[in-house]
Parts: C-alpha cells; structure tokens; sequence
C-alpha cells in the first residue's frame, strides 16, 4: 500500500475540550476539509492514509475527536449523536470557511444531522460506508439473522479492548480478504468504546433529508459490508438524488483497502475539483 508522508499535529479548540488532527496549509481558494471518524474510532483512523493524502494535495485538512480528550467509560453516557453534531460544529467555526465534510459509518450520520441541523453550512459532503438516514433496522435485521455475525458485533460493542488483543481476523465485513496483515493489525489499534446513547440514537436519526440534499453530497459504501449495507447506501443516495458508488471486494473499513487510493482520487475530482 503507498503511503503519504505528512506532519499532523494534535490541536485543542482554546476554552473547549474539543480536539483535532491537523495537515496542509491549504491552497488558496480551496476548502478546509474535515474528517469525522465513525462509532469505536476517534480521528487517527484517518491518519494511515486519507487525511496525509488530500494534506499532500493542498487541502488544510482536520480529523475530529469526537469524544473529549481523556474521556473514560463513565463519561460515555454525555455523548450523544446531537453531541457530536455540537463538536463538529464547534470545530466548523473554528476553521472559518465553510468546510467540506467527508464521514465515515457513525460519521457520515453525523454530518447528515449536522446538515439537518445547519441547512447549506458546508461546501460539500462525502458519505463513506454511512449509516442511512432512516436508521440501522435493516442491519439489525441482517444481524439477527446471523447469530455469529451478532455475536462478533456485540463483542466490538462490549469488549473492544478484548478484541483487540484476540488473534485472527475482525468480524466479517469490516476489511475484506485483500487488507495486508500489516493494516488488519493497525485496524485492531484503532478500537476503543462508544457511547451507547449515541448508538441507540443511530437506530431513529431524524435526519431531515430536505436540508442534506442543499449541498453537494458524493455517496460511496462497499459490496461486503455488514452494517452499512450495499442496499442502504443505494438507498441514501437515492433519498439525496445521487448516484451511489460500491466499491468491489471491500469492506466496511474504505480506507484501509488496497485500492483506497482509487476512491480518494474520485472523491477529489467530484467534491474537491482541484485546480
């Protein structure tokens, strides 16, 4: 996999308790860019590649921590999807220019309530394996109808630092058979606890389509994918009158496929339009 060498520092926004990863000055003209990293994550899931990438192509880039700095398991009960919409937003103003907006899984939710919320506030938006604006009933479906799959699930859910430090592979759909051992272990390095009022609010969103589709939305998500399924990518980008793109042989984890690079490139060219 090629990498893309690039300094990111860690910032804090003054007076609040809302951090960020930073790379790139920017070009003059371009947008700002902002990274929101999904459920079990925090901002350096971007780090091994997507945030260096758009730095190195002249984009000021900032990945969010959606939760606060040095939050514990006892504290996960203050966040909720309206929490993380408030820190995003926090960290828009701080930026100045309207941003552009890529989301992963969780992510992509909350930028769908954030444009809810902020009708036109933003210079673009990508949704990447997102969860769908009317909820996750059709994962849950599909989960309880796979005990195991559930089970695997729930684990991540319950016991993410158990998971990673159990040998083998992460649960089906989350990186497909292509991802290097070197990337499925970074993968293992990257979890740690989510808010479980923040997940069960993904299950009833309210996302007010209307205000999402005022601007441009680019809609991507992967064949093998368990819980933003293939069905409700086509169908959340139908709801905002855009094509969606499935990557082939993919999982859940875009951005630790091989071929990350290929959906960066056509991310760029339909929402960045460098000069």
């Amino acid at each position: 996999m090629k990498r893309h060498e690039m300094d990111i520092t860690e910032a804090q926004i003054p007076g609040t308790d809302i951090a960020y990863l930073r790379a790139g000055r920017g070009r003059l003209g371009s947008p700002p860019v902002i990274l929101v990293h999904g459920a079990y994550t925090d901002g350096h899931m971007w780090t091994r590649n997507l945030l260096p990438y758009l730095a190195a192509r002249g984009f000021a880039v900032y990945a969010i921590h959606l939760k606060a700095p040095g939050w514990g398991p006892l504290t996960l009960w203050r966040y909720t999807l309206g929490s993380y919409v408030r820190r995003l937003r926090r960290l828009a103003d701080h930026v100045g220019d309207p941003p552009v907006l890529i989301g992963h899984s969780m992510g992509g939710l909350v930028i769908q309530k954030y444009l809810s919320r902020y009708p036109g506030e933003a210079a673009g938006a990508a949704l990447l394996a997102s969860l769908p604006p009317f909820g996750l009933r059709h994962t849950l479906t599909n989960m309880l109808r796979r005990p195991r799959l559930l089970l695997a699930y729930m684990m991540i859910t319950f016991l993410p630092s158990l998971v990673r430090r159990l040998p083998g592979d992460p649960p089906p759909g989350l990186l497909s058979a292509r991802v290097p051992a070197a990337d499925r272990a970074y993968f293992g390095t990257l979890l740690q606890r989510e808010s479980f009022l923040a997940l069960a609010h993904t299950l009833r969103p309210g996302v007010r389509e209307g205000a999402v589709r005022q601007v441009p939305l680019w809609v991507c998500g992967a064949d093998q994918d368990n819980l933003a399924l293939p069905a409700d990518v086509r169908d959340t980008a139908a709801r905002y009158h855009v094509k969606a793109v499935i990557r082939p042989e993919s999982g859940h984890f875009l951005v630790l496929e091989p071929d990350w690079t290929e959906m960066a490139e056509e991310l760029v060219a339909v929402l960045l339009r460098p000069a």
